[in-house]
């Protein structure tokens, strides 16, 4: 990033950590973020369309506001990885508008958008499971979970399932370990995703990447059974993010909260059969859960 005479030049290249899904709308995202950004702040999109560099395609937001502020992004996608290049001024005068179509028009992608780097799933067949009893809590009843391994405790109502497999092979190996246990009409889940080796999850921008690759992900999956996902709000754990939504899809409610380490990634779904979700039961199965942060 560069500073000059009221004007900011950025450009950033990144990966989008593999959080269990598809990353083909990570890039429409982005855009859609930078809109909300500006948005929020008083600011509006005059211009919004897609484009190409070579053989990549993305997307340009032209924005104004608030004050007389002027907003230039674009950013690309192959594959895994992002190309973001952003101009701001503090003017919305000819002269830095042209300078930033300048600026803008001044990357180039040299290896080209050629599908990117795709992830080598490992054989499907490839799963282990196991059941865990915990330690049975007096008070509730419910079985308390420790893993060392996944830097994790949490509880769970009745015995608990694990389901472990392997994700992918390449470019990194990536382990998915799955706990979960039922009560009547309700389901709660824990999946670990990891460990990411240094350098992918280590900063607050990969691991913010690998949220909103998730939340794509979850809106894909229930919005395809004509269901509808609410965000509810940040979280955090130490000095790693998080996030929290409801969602609502065929005659079923339920509640997500998911976080990025520098490490591992992590999901726990609450799931209720009954038209409302069970607050209680809910919120004892989030109250329960402890994160290692170190």
């Amino acid at each position: 990033m560069v500073l000059h005479d009221g004007q900011t030049f950025l450009v950033d290249v990144f990966d989008i950590p593999e959080a269990g899904g598809g990353s083909e709308d990570f890039a429409e995202m982005t855009i859609t973020g930078m809109a909300r950004s500006v948005e929020s702040l008083g600011g509006r999109v005059t211009s919004r369309s897609t484009i190409k560099n070579g053989d990549c395609e993305g997307g340009e937001i032209i924005a104004q506001g608030p004050s007389r502020i002027f907003t230039q992004g674009r950013v690309f996608q192959s594959g895994q990885r992002c190309f973001m290049i952003l101009y701001v001024s503090d003017s919305v005068s000819q002269e830095f508008q042209a300078t930033a179509q300048y600026f803008l028009e001044s990357l180039e992608i040299s290896d080209g958008c050629r599908g990117g780097l795709k992830p080598v799933e490992a054989s499907p067949s490839k799963v282990t499971t196991s059941l865990i009893d915990g330690e049975i809590d007096p008070a509730t009843g419910w079985r308390r979970i420790s893993s060392l391994q996944d830097g994790l405790s949490f509880s769970m109502p009745n015995q608990v399932s694990l389901a472990e497999r392997q994700l992918q092979v390449k470019p990194i190996a990536l382990t998915s370990r799955k706990y979960e246990s039922t009560d009547e009409a309700r389901r709660y889940t824990a999946i670990v995703i990891g460990e990411y080796p240094e350098g992918i999850l280590t900063s607050v921008k990969g691991q913010e990447a690998a949220l909103d690759h998730y939340f794509i992900d979850l809106r894909r999956e229930v919005e395809g059974e004509a269901g509808v996902v609410t965000f509810v709000r940040n979280l955090s754990i130490g000095r790693y993010p998080g996030r929290e939504y409801r969602f609502s899809t065929g005659g079923k409610s339920g509640k997500v909260q998911v976080f990025a380490t520098s490490k591992r990634f992590y999901r726990f779904v609450f799931l209720d059969g009954s038209d409302q979700t069970s607050s209680a039961m809910a919120e004892r199965f989030f109250d329960s859960v402890r994160i290692q942060t170190r």
